[in-house]
């Protein structure tokens, strides 16, 4: 144990290194430790330099990496284009393995026409005209895309109630105690049941078969904002009080990237959620708009028309399967972009 004179010349940790220990980059150096060299980590991190307090403008921003070079981006580009390229010939696979199992079953336990239709007649069946005089292909486009317009109000609506509420339970162990099975239990009744009641309580319009669909999409994203925020330790919060950060402070350049960041990893299953809760919202609706509805008019004809209810069905899932990739594409960019920019709004040069 060093005695007082000899720490005494010793100069105190850099406020760079309390930053990369702050981020889990690096140890927190010992007093006599040299620490010159700048945050490297790229991960968005919080450089918060004990230097620059008194500059509201420098406290709390975020890390923004260097300018990537022309050869850098070129790389970064063909890894993009790779990937898309792979996932595309994935899809293709997996549309290919389907379409070899579905005709294996029909064969095997001879399935009639009638009951399942080959693939080839479910594809030229969207072709067909319906009865209003409309190509089937056209129709069922404007049909799902009402369908997934809900979905994607549904789905901003429940990322904001989970978000939220992922952060006031985080915050509060007694709120969590008492508002967490009151959560599950709306998850446990079945939507079917209640959906009627809900159409009757907000009125038949999108805007409540959104508001059945955020039902769905609000759970997971609770579950992960407040898994997230509470695995945050206590430490982090100390060297933020030590450092004067009010409560608000913390929370936009603590909570905030964290609750991000938890957010996107469960846009894909909220997006899923949302598209099925849309979908059994517009059953007791009686609306004649909707991907459900064409599945109800098309089920009535199934004895005579079998490939228009495999139609929509097939229509739905593509539908559902595009927007959720779409919807986590944009939410990825997105919180890229702003864990990588500083609060000024500037780009790392």
């Amino acid at each position: 144990m060093p005695s007082a004179d000899a720490t005494r010349g010793r100069k105190p940790p850099s406020p760079r290194s309390i930053a990369g220990w702050l981020c889990g980059t690096r140890h927190m150096p010992s007093p006599s430790a040299k620490s010159t060299e700048p945050p490297t980590d790229r991960k968005g991190c919080i450089a918060m330099t004990l230097g620059e307090i008194s500059s509201p403008a420098t406290v709390g921003t975020l890390v923004a990496p260097a300018r990537p070079r022309a050869g850098a981006e070129r790389s970064v580009t063909y890894r993009r284009a790779r990937s898309l390229l792979g996932v595309g010939m994935w899809g293709a696979a997996a549309v290919l393995v389907m379409v070899s199992v579905f005709e294996a079953a029909k064969a095997l336990f001879g399935v009639s026409d009638v009951t399942m239709p080959h693939s080839w007649s479910i594809v030229s069946a969207f072709a067909d005209t319906t009865p209003s005089g409309q190509i089937r292909a056209a129709a069922l486009a404007e049909n799902i895309a009402v369908t997934l317009q809900q979905s994607i109000v549904g789905v901003a609506l429940g990322i904001s109630v989970g978000a939220v509420l992922g952060l006031v339970t985080a915050r509060s162990e007694f709120i969590s105690r008492t508002l967490t099975p009151v959560l599950v239990a709306t998850q446990t009744l079945p939507l079917v049941a209640i959906v009627p009641a809900l159409i009757i309580l907000l009125g038949d319009g999108w805007f409540s078969r959104a508001v059945i669909a955020s039902l769905l999409a609000f759970f997971p994203v609770y579950v992960a904002v407040a898994r997230a925020l509470g695995d945050i330790g206590a430490d982090r919060r100390q060297l933020f009080a030590a450092a004067g950060f009010s409560r608000g402070r913390t929370l936009l350049s603590l909570d905030l990237p964290v609750l991000t960041l938890a957010v996107t990893s469960t846009v894909r299953t909220a997006t899923a959620l949302a598209v099925t809760g849309s979908i059994v919202a517009e059953l007791p609706s009686g609306s004649d708009r909707g991907i459900a509805a064409t599945m109800l008019t098309a089920a009535s004809y199934y004895l005579t028309d079998p490939e228009a209810l495999w139609c929509s069905a097939l229509v739905a899932m593509a539908g559902g399967v595009a927007l959720v990739f779409v919807l986590s594409a944009i939410a990825s960019y997105t919180t890229r972009t702003m864990l990588r920019m500083p609060a000024d709004g500037k780009t790392g040069q």
